[in-house]
């Protein structure tokens, strides 16, 4: 079933912490039903940051596809890994072409219409179906 958005939830940062060039920034965003807490890791690669990590609840992006790719290999081989991720790449690429970004207005205003369904392409474990 298609999910529907009608306005972007608000975030407020909670915290962060600094070692280097390394950093986490600890955030909650306060949805209608649920807040969700949302932390970023980054690094400073020359002056500039660059994310490295999402952590959605305190499941890290990284670690879970850290995960599927050890899976993955231990039971196919690593070509199995990248064919798997050839594989996906085109599902995305089909999706993208075939979809209708949000206007400008739109983002800037942080509503989507609401007769726009936004039905991801993959779902779950995506790299493991």
């Amino acid at each position: 079933m298609p999910v529907e958005l009608t306005t972007m939830p608000t975030s407020r940062y909670l915290s962060e912490q600094q070692e280097e060039n390394y950093t986490e920034v600890r955030t909650k965003l306060l949805g209608q039903k649920i807040d969700t807490l949302l932390d970023f890791r980054l690094t400073d690669k020359v002056d500039h940051w660059h994310v490295c990590d999402v952590i959605i609840d305190g499941a890290s992006i990284v670690s879970n596809y850290r995960a599927q790719f050890t899976s993955i290999i231990r039971n196919h081989s690593y070509a199995g890994l990248v064919n798997k991720m050839k594989e996906k790449t085109l599902v995305v690429k089909a999706f993208e072409t075939t979809t209708t970004p949000c206007s400008a207005a739109e983002t800037a205003r942080g509503m989507l219409p609401t007769s726009r369904n936004i039905t991801p392409p993959i779902s779950g474990n995506h790299l493991m179906n």
